[in-house]
């Protein structure tokens, strides 16, 4: 078993600008998947799934992203009028690409088999105590889960590597 404590050198992908309103629940699905796949290439949002807007200025609802893998993240938004949805500010997504690579990286200076590939989840939302998991292939081959958790909302993350039995 391997923990270490990797830097958020990583890019994170912020979900959208603070302050973006949505005139309709419609109109924000499809303008936050925009924002999202445009923000950051390495991030690919499927689709994004709100709540209807109820005309209670000041209610904060939670929209769910998700992604081809089956992987979600939270999107709170805020409605600030009775047709207008705001993106609460503060909410970020790490970059799978690099995580993964990033990965690689420090586990295979830790172990002698080889890294044949390392998969994280497409969409890994950022929040402090947050856990996210990856697998792990080697060569010769032996699977292993890669346990991730955020030690801070700003994307420092530490690991533990666990070999199947």
């Amino acid at each position: 078993i391997a923990i270490a404590a990797l830097a958020a050198a990583f890019a994170l992908g912020m979900f959208s600008s603070a302050g973006t309103v949505y005139l309709n629940t419609a109109n924000a699905q499809v303008q936050l998947k925009a924002a999202l796949n445009q923000q950051n290439q390495n991030i690919t949002v499927a689709a994004v799934k709100c709540p209807k807007i109820v005309k209670k200025a000041g209610l904060t609802v939670t929209c769910t992203a998700s992604a081809a893998d089956s992987s979600t993240a939270p999107l709170r938004v805020t409605e600030t009028a009775s047709t207008a949805l705001t993106v609460a500010p503060g909410q970020y997504l790490a970059s799978q690409g690099t995580i993964e690579a990033k990965l690689v990286k420090e586990v295979q200076a830790r172990i002698k088999a080889k890294i044949v590939s390392v998969s994280c989840p497409q969409l890994i939302p950022v929040s402090n105590g947050g856990i996210f998991r990856c697998t792990l292939t080697t060569q010769p081959a032996r699977a292993a889960t890669i346990v991730n958790t955020f030690t801070d909302a700003q994307g420092t993350f530490h690991y533990q590597v666990i070999y199947a039995k």
